[in-house]
């Protein structure tokens, strides 16, 4: 694997609220033409997202909360772009 790949990437965002709800941290935010991709470097991150697509749940304030977070970071990402 190379050094500076992120070992897990996702460009859906409820995933990766799901990943920051269990504590996965987040290492960037990296925007890709159109598209934002959300980089965690996390040995469990890769096997929560398929816990997450098959049903996983976690509590809605937390999911709630990492959701709002992740929509300010891509925010402040397409700002950052535009100047």
């Amino acid at each position: 694997m190379e050094k500076d790949k992120p070992q897990f990437q996702t460009t859906d965002l409820n995933t990766a609220a799901f990943l920051k709800s269990k504590n996965i941290p987040l290492t960037d935010v990296v925007r890709h033409g159109s598209r934002i991709h959300f980089c965690f470097d996390h040995p469990d991150a890769e096997p929560l997202a398929l816990q997450y697509l098959n049903g996983a749940q976690v509590s809605a304030t937390t999911f709630a909360w990492a959701l709002q977070e992740l929509k300010t970071l891509v925010h402040a990402k397409l700002e950052g772009r535009r100047s």
